[in-house]
């Protein structure tokens, strides 16, 4: 059975200065951005622009381990 932890959205300004208010959080389906150039196939959960974003707990470990592998390669090669 697959576990939800979290309903997050990726809308809105990435360069915010400071973080959102909880009054202030969308929610919604992620959209596209001109600011980072998003692939769907090189990305860990591979989300199309458009898809609702529900992480559940083989999401999160599967986004956590491609994390720390990342900060290994980039700090401890």
């Amino acid at each position: 059975m697959k576990q939800e932890l979290r309903d997050v959205s990726l809308e809105g300004n990435l360069g915010r200065s400071r973080p959102r208010g909880r009054q202030e959080q969308q929610r919604g389906p992620a959209r596209g951005i001109n600011v980072i150039r998003y692939v769907p196939d090189q990305s860990v959960l591979k989300l199309e622009i458009g898809d609702r974003i529900r992480l559940g707990a083989d999401d999160f470990e599967r986004l956590s381990a491609a994390f720390f592998a990342e900060m290994k390669l980039r700090f401890l090669t």
